[in-house]
């Protein structure tokens, strides 16, 4: 029983966190790019302030919601077979650096919003540069956690096989967002670090979310292998 509430308690985080981005993701869906002028991401703020001031306030319970998904997921599977406990922490640990940092890029954005029609064309660019900088941060710690996830299903089957592969394709895409320093196209951070590798970690979220939901006994998925090397052969 406690095991079917930790699964829904996971699931059922994962998928507000994957509605929260969506909403998050519309406020802001005509963001300048990064190598736009001062002037015109100083018009755009002018205009955006209380869009960015939701956006914030979004993402932070986003990230509350994402924190409750690691949580439960952790617990899920760190006793899914062997090393689940260490693949499920790293995991989980990477996970909390990410929204920590996430969290800590918003900063900027939030002076935008509160400050927003009263700061020179200058500071704009500068906060807004360090919002969009700001995110290729959590790229590294967000390979680390997705790709621990995705190892430990694939080595104890704890969920399905094809959700740990796909956990490795979001692995790729946030070490690219990592070096993401191109001033445009698809590798600057406006691009690669907002439109492709943050929908792929909530779209790794939902997916996730559901599979755990769907297992009633992920955490036991293992343990046919895990004791067949000591159980007796039956004559």
């Amino acid at each position: 029983m406690f095991e079917t509430q930790i699964r829904r308690f996971t699931a059922t985080a994962g998928i507000i966190s994957v509605v929260l981005y969506v909403v998050s993701a519309a406020l802001i869906s005509d963001l300048p790019s990064i190598n736009d002028s001062a002037g015109t991401w100083s018009s755009y703020t002018a205009s955006h302030g209380p869009q960015f001031l939701a956006e914030v306030y979004i993402w932070g319970a986003t990230t509350a919601a994402v924190i409750c998904f690691l949580t439960g997921l952790w617990s899920a599977l760190r006793h899914a077979g062997r090393a689940s406990d260490l693949l499920a922490t790293l995991g989980l640990g990477a996970g909390l650096m990410i929204w920590a940092i996430v969290l800590a890029g918003f900063a900027p954005l939030l002076v935008l919003g509160y400050r927003a029609g009263s700061l020179d064309s200058a500071s704009v660019k500068s906060l807004a540069d360090l919002t969009l900088l700001g995110a290729t941060l959590s790229a590294f710690p967000t390979a680390v956690s997705v790709g621990a996830f995705s190892v430990l299903i694939l080595r104890t089957h704890a969920l399905a096989r094809w959700t740990g592969w796909f956990g490795f394709l979001v692995v790729v895409a946030h070490l690219a967002a990592a070096g993401a320093f191109a001033q445009d196209g698809f590798f600057s951070p406006s691009m690669v670090s907002v439109f492709v590798a943050p929908p792929l970690y909530f779209l790794w979220t939902l997916i996730i979310s559901v599979a755990v939901l769907r297992r009633p006994h992920a955490s036991r998925a293992s343990a046919p292998s895990d004791k067949g090397a000591s159980a007796p052969v039956a004559n």
